[in-house]
């Protein structure tokens, strides 16, 4: 885990994936989560599948992918999902964190409780190993700014850990404010933003629309920095050999888009 600057940690990356581009903008697959714990189990399959150009995988068989611990104690935490990701094939990303392991304090947060000692324990190995297993892991904060221009870009996502009680009308939130208190983590896909709306375009594996959600930009920033979230982000990449020149993207297909939280 190396510290940098999130101007130089976020920038770079922006640069990197640039060019990388090509066509018009691609829509993260809508995946639905099946349970209450595996939002992302869903959010994982829907980048891989975007990043590859391939369907979706079944969850059930994206859940054996995951590092062992995870889905038998139904708590998957963000460094599960990278290792998920190498696990599908997918090199083209980079996580980023502003704690280098899980923080100690939060297991005084009702949603870390349960089984806090053990993947606190199993969570620090992950990370500790992911550079020899090929995981890139930056300690940075990122920028709101930096999100929107990095998810302009066409074919790239981000994986967002979130505080889902400020996404008042995700379903799980509605139901898990009452079991977990204010924080209850849940996983989400951001792939677009709208200047216009000034929001981001999301894959909600908790909605149950099969259309994708226009969350506020402010929402956004709400949720993902929120104590518990580590401001967690993997940031994900078309994988695809650098172009020559890059081609100009072509118009995009209008698509449904579901205002959600604007304010």
């Amino acid at each position: 885990v190396m510290n940098q600057s999130r101007a130089a940690c976020i920038a770079a990356l922006i640069q990197e994936t640039a060019h990388k581009t090509c066509g018009a903008k691609q829509a993260a697959p809508i995946i639905q989560q099946l349970s209450h714990w595996d939002c992302g189990v869903a959010s994982l399959t829907s980048c891989a599948a975007m990043a590859t150009k391939a369907p979706p995988r079944p969850q059930a068989e994206v859940r054996k992918l995951l590092p062992v611990g995870a889905v038998a104690a139904k708590s998957v935490w963000t460094i599960d999902i990278a290792y998920g990701l190498k696990a599908l094939g997918v090199d083209s990303f980079v996580m980023t964190t502003v704690s280098a392991g899980v923080d100690p304090s939060y297991q005084d947060l009702g949603f870390y409780s349960n089984g806090f000692d053990e993947d606190e324990q199993r969570v620090n190995q992950l990370v500790a190993t992911a550079p020899a297993n090929g995981i890139r892991i930056e300690q940075c904060r990122v920028g709101l700014d930096q999100l929107a221009e990095y998810v302009s870009v066409p074919g790239n996502s981000v994986i967002a850990l979130v505080n889902s009680v400020e996404l008042e009308q995700s379903l799980w939130s509605c139901l898990s404010r009452f079991w977990s208190g204010t924080f209850v983590g849940h996983y989400i896909v951001m792939y677009d933003y709208s200047k216009h709306g000034r929001g981001f375009v999301c894959m909600d594996p908790a909605s149950r629309s099969r259309h994708p959600r226009m969350i506020s930009e402010t929402v956004i920033d709400q949720a993902r920095q929120a104590r518990g979230t580590d401001e967690d982000l993997i940031f994900v990449w078309a994988q695809e050999q650098r172009p020559t020149a890059p081609p100009s993207p072509g118009p995009a297909e209008p698509e449904a888009v579901e205002a959600y939280a604007l304010n």
